[in-house]
């Protein structure tokens, strides 16, 4: 709780930095800024979607981007041909991999807002986990006051050298990140960054999809309470590729479980088989059974049981 309300804090007070700024600060993207939402980037499912309108791509070592070149690529998701859905991926790997992935314009006015998007990390050109320690590896997430990202600010920091979000630990299948925007105003610009500084230490691919930014849930707030009942809520995403998060709400500290059937039935995966504390829960699933394997395409159910509670929802797994 005293971290997010710091959090919240830092926010505002870069908020108030954007609004001041922006009177002198040139953008670089004479674009009007996107003002509907949810407003999503999918990179598209063709080469011809690359780059996204409005996006823009510089280098250099953070915080001082200064040169517009290209390190950010499109890639199928998880590099596999079966995969239709692209990505954006940049593979960090070498001495001066110090690529920035910047949006449009972005105009937060208008209320609360969070952003979301799926997150992979893997070995290059493979969908095995990544190799090495990556020491002086790490991605970034970034807002700034213009196009140019003059003045950025870190929203979330992935690294293997004590950072909360380890690098090494996001999933190779894909992971699925929010981030809270409350408390900025005015048009913002984010920035997604990828680092290497050592040639000989890991040689790895990262990936994003789906950047969404939509208004941030009231449940989200600080003064959230206990739900007054037992709640399985829904998948996100849904239809998913690689990962979804199932969430769910617990009205006191219970025992549940939360597992997941095939149409025929047939119990496929045990997710959750514990005591919680009440409040919003949530657990993903990787699209694999109980012993690992990958399951195929198709629908599958979600299960939760809480004593006498039952409820079930529906998703659907693509390849």
């Amino acid at each position: 709780m005293r971290r997010k309300l710091m959090t919240i804090v830092l926010l505002n007070v870069v908020a108030g930095c954007f609004l001041m700024a922006s009177t002198a600060d040139t953008a670089g993207d004479f674009r009007d800024p996107i003002t509907e939402f949810p407003w999503l980037e999918t990179f598209g499912t063709d080469s011809s979607d690359w780059m996204p309108e409005g996006f823009t791509q510089r280098q250099g070592l953070f915080p001082n981007p200064s040169e517009n070149t290209a390190q950010w690529e499109q890639k199928n998701w998880l590099n596999g041909d079966i995969h239709e859905n692209k990505a954006a991926n940049i593979n960090i790997y070498g001495a001066f991999r110090q690529g920035w992935l910047i949006t449009p314009a972005i105009d937060l006015s208008a209320g609360d807002y969070e952003l979301n998007f799926d997150l992979a990390f893997m070995d290059w050109d493979t969908n095995d986990p990544p190799r090495g320690t990556q020491e002086d590896d790490r991605f970034l997430v970034i807002v700034s006051s213009n196009a140019l990202m003059n003045t950025p600010v870190v929203l979330r920091e992935w690294n293997n050298t004590g950072s909360e979000w380890v690098l090494n630990d996001i999933p190779t299948y894909g992971d699925n990140v929010t981030i809270s925007l409350r408390g900025m105003s005015g048009v913002v610009y984010l920035a997604f960054y990828g680092e290497s500084t050592v040639t000989a230490n890991g040689d790895n691919d990262l990936m994003i999809d789906n950047l969404e930014i939509r208004e941030e849930p009231v449940d989200n707030a600080d003064d959230f309470q206990a739900p007054a009942t037992d709640l399985l809520l829904t998948n996100y995403p849904n239809p998913f590729h690689a990962q979804t998060t199932i969430h769910y709400e617990l009205k006191e500290s219970q025992p549940v479980k939360i597992e997941i059937y095939n149409l025929k039935g047939q119990l496929v995966r045990v997710l959750v088989d514990e005591s919680k504390p009440g409040g919003r829960h949530e657990v993903f699933w990787d699209g694999k059974d109980q012993a690992g394997n990958r399951v195929g395409s198709g629908c599958y159910y979600y299960k939760m049981q809480k004593g006498k509670y039952s409820s079930t929802g529906k998703m659907i797994l693509l390849k």
